[in-house]
């Protein structure tokens, strides 16, 4: 196992960078994000409320960012 702590920055960003740690993180967190805020709106009990709308339009924004971020993956694998 390499020794992280002896490597140069450039080292590291290479090792960052060719194994998608920065979007794979995002798209974990987006994921986590994605999960709690369909759980809110499912469980949204007037459905005729004007932020049911507004957040509908935030959990559909979270899908879309979450299908760009796979497909970056897929594109660099």
């Amino acid at each position: 196992m390499t020794d992280l702590s002896k490597l140069s920055e450039t080292e590291l960003l290479a090792i960052w960078n060719k194994d998608n740690f920065g979007l794979k993180g995002h798209l974990y967190k987006l994921e986590q994000e994605y999960i709690e805020a369909k759980e809110i709106l499912d469980n949204w009990q007037n459905k005729d409320h004007p932020l049911y709308e507004r957040h509908q339009s935030c959990v559909d924004g979270l899908i879309t960012r979450i299908e760009r971020i796979k497909q970056q993956l897929n594109k660099c694998e």
